[in-house]
């Protein structure tokens, strides 16, 4: 949380309209505006609050896409962004992006162009194949923690994952001239002191680095689904931190989770979010394990004498061993440090737990007799009414999966099961977001768990109590189905408040990867603003990046996408608006969506046909795909029988995959657009295009109440669930 200096230098750039502290003679020449590490700083709190140009008033009426960018690979690093960077070419204002194929990307920010090259690119590590299980749809795994950046020495660390020798290596890169290594990488691993050796195979580095004191931290946990097929037999993964000097990138910490125990598991993933840090200590969740650290929030003091770290303390929730055996871990959820010196998070049981970061105590909620501790922060909102013979209370699952919810099902879950297996309750997969600064008694607590709302809950400044009870919600709530959404606040310090969330519109768990919406909320009520679809895929685990008036949203169809106000007509020159490409013909239009939608691995698989000619102007191709379905938000099909509710530990078993047809269909009016499954079916029975429904208008999305799927055509629309299969709903 910022000190009593930063919130007034602050305050002092908010009322001046400065970009740097130097209005502020004890602030020093700092640019505020920086997003140099995974939510904004390194207390996690994902508060931007020097955003002078973006207010709930010009998004609601002036704000939409500028321009986008394509990339290699998947993101799930949160783009980050420097002002005034010294290029060859000129100081420049640029964001960064790194992908899973090991590509790292300097993008112009202030060039609206629609087809600017990267300032610099570069790949740091070789790509390819890896035995990930399918929570990674592309099965490439490279980058995939959030850099830092030290905006004073103009260098980004990343750690990059080498597809040949499976190991990770630690880049110091120049951000200033063409991403050159400025030390050699470093293969990152090492000996904690009871003896055990980092296995680099067994590991995936998923939490955003930390950069502090002069060392660049990372942590690890499982690279697949609890699992690691690429080790010796017998291989097991822990919860790792390695620290590294941030000047010469020689060894500087050690830390594992489960390794003095004879342990195994304690991972340290967060969803993505990074490792919080108050300077001279340490804080995060672990995932899955065995006491004293399995299932906890941990609190590790930097030393300056060998490991680097030492355990401070740790917190531990009353039925960690249930959440183990469910797979309802609590790591998913990464924690936010708030102000008076406590932290706030949760993970798949999704109750919040607030924290004494002093002493690692339970600040409030302690666990009544035969009850759990915390508090039940978000619900199940699609299985939380009972009322047989329609909607029973849902049976048991077997292993991790705990329940037999199957998204887009409406059976009842019990709250007191979330924590029996992670598809019982509202998983958290996200850091929290605080604003300290939204009232002058009070801050809140904004999240989007999955299968409920999005949430604000106030945290009282004088009693330093988190109420209880939300104080607002929004209206917008992802489909059944994981993970929830992912969010960053902007401000103009106590003013201004805008929620920025990006959360998928299907289950995302599993393949094949599923569209997504960046939505913008008020954050004094929660009301809904704006929001874009584009028919993009969901990033997992990336919170927008907010900086000097834009957005910036990573997406998983190779293209990040910025938006801003636009400009008005007239205002501006024409060289300066944004510039779109023109309507794309039927043919290339149809091989646009194809690639957007994640290509052959994505949701329409392999085509079946060339384009085709429809009488009268149309276009058309056919495709089929083969697919890990379990449950019913994801594509208007019955899964195939055989088909079980599954987990990580569970995945589907072989010979019950489902097969999918769908079909692009294009008209100059409306552009191209995915009908698919059961909805296609009853569609092309109707007539097709040339039927009375007409064209279709949008991919095939969530229905509104979000258990089931829905298709808008020219003339009407055909809403589809598990229970009644497709119908036309609204009839031309």
């Amino acid at each position: 949380m910022p000190s009593t200096l930063v919130r007034f230098c602050l305050l002092t750039a908010v009322l001046s309209g400065v970009l740097a502290f130097n209005s502020c003679s004890s602030c020093g020449n700092i640019v505020l505006t920086n997003v140099v590490t995974q939510h904004n700083n390194n207390s996690r709190n994902g508060a931007y609050l020097i955003e002078n140009a973006l207010n709930p008033t010009n998004v609601q009426s002036s704000f939409g896409l500028l321009y986008s960018r394509d990339v290699e690979g998947a993101v799930y690093a949160q783009p980050l962004f420097i002002h005034g960077v010294p290029t060859p070419s000129g100081a420049k204002n640029l964001f960064f992006i790194a992908t899973e194929t090991n590509m790292v990307y300097a993008f112009d920010a202030d060039d609206l162009s629609a087809s600017a090259s990267p300032i610099f690119s570069r790949r740091l590590q070789p790509t390819g194949p890896s035995s990930v299980c399918q929570e990674t749809p592309s099965g490439v795994v490279g980058i995939t923690g959030t850099p830092v950046i030290d905006p004073n020495a103009n260098v980004m660390y990343v750690v990059a994952r080498n597809a040949t020798t499976r190991q990770h290596y630690l880049h110091k890169l120049d951000i200033t001239n063409n991403f050159n290594d400025l030390v050699t990488p470093v293969a990152m691993g090492g000996t904690d002191p009871s003896g055990v050796m980092f296995q680099g195979e067994c590991e995936r580095q998923r939490p955003g680095l930390l950069l502090n004191g002069g060392i660049v931290y990372a942590g690890f946990g499982t690279f697949s689904c609890d699992q690691c097929p690429d080790g010796p037999p017998g291989s097991v993964y822990h919860g790792w931190i390695l620290g590294y000097n941030a000047s010469n990138l020689t060894p500087a910490a050690i830390f594992c989770t489960s390794c003095a125990s004879s342990g195994a598991e304690g991972g340290i993933w967060q969803t993505g979010g990074g490792l919080a840090s108050d300077g001279g200590n340490i804080y995060f969740e672990t995932g899955n394990g065995t006491p004293p650290l399995g299932d906890s929030f941990v609190k590790l003091q930097i030393t300056p004498s060998w490991p680097g770290l030492s355990l401070a303390g740790s917190y531990t929730p009353v039925n960690a061993a249930t959440l183990t055996a469910g797979d309802t871990d609590l790591g998913s959820g990464g924690p936010a440090l708030i102000a008076g010196g406590f932290m706030v998070g949760g993970g798949k049981q999704g109750r919040y737990y607030v924290i004494n970061t002093t002493n690692m105590a339970l600040a409030q909620d302690p666990a009544p007799p035969g009850g759990f501790d915390g508090f039940q922060a978000f619900t199940n909102t699609y299985h939380n009414v009972l009322n047989p013979p329609t909607q029973p209370a849902c049976g048991p699952a077997p292993g991790a999966s705990g329940c037999a919810a199957k998204p887009g099902t409406t059976c009842y879950v019990d709250p007191k099961l979330y924590g029996n297996g992670e598809i019982c309750g509202p998983n958290i997969h996200s850091t929290p977001v605080f604003w300290e600064f939204a009232n002058g008694s009070f801050g809140y607590i904004y999240q989007m768990a999955e299968k409920d709302y999005v949430k604000a809950f106030q945290y009282n400044n004088t009693t330093q109590h988190v109420q209880e009870a939300f104080a607002l919600k929004g209206p917008e709530i992802p489909p059944d189905g994981m993970p929830g959404g992912f969010s960053s606040l902007s401000a103009a310090f106590s003013t201004n408040g805008i929620l920025w969330t990006s959360f998928p519109l299907g289950d995302a768990q599993w393949a094949p990867p599923v569209p997504g919406r960046l939505a913008a909320f008020d954050a004094l009520s929660l009301n809904e603003l704006w929001h874009d679809d584009g028919g993009y895929l969901f990033a997992k685990s990336v919170p927008p990046t907010i900086a000097e008036g834009k957005v910036y949203r990573a997406t998983g169809s190779g293209t990040v996408l910025v938006y801003g106000l636009l400009p008005p007509v007239g205002q501006m020159k024409i060289v300066e608006r944004p510039q779109h490409p023109p309507v794309l013909p039927g043919p290339e239009a149809i091989e646009a969506v194809f690639k957007r939608s994640g290509a052959e691995h994505g949701l329409l698989g392999t085509s079946q046909s060339e384009a085709k000619a429809i009488e009268g102007g149309g276009w058309y191709r056919d495709y089929k795909s083969t697919l890990p379905l379990h449950g019913y938000t994801v594509v208007s099909v019955h899964p195939n029988p055989g088909a079980m509710v599954v987990s990580c530990s569970h995945p589907l078993p072989p010979g019950s995959q489902t097969q999918v047809e769908s079909s692009v269909y294009w008209s100059q009016q409306d552009g191209a657009h995915i009908v698919t499954g059961e909805i296609r079916q009853l569609w092309l029975k109707q007539g097709g295009p040339r039927g009375p429904l007409g064209y279709p208008v949008s991919d095939e999305g969530p229905s509104r109440d979000g258990s089931g799927r829905l298709s808008q055509f020219e003339h009407g629309e055909i809403t589809w669930h598990f229970d009644t299969g497709a119908l036309i709903t609204r009839k031309p």
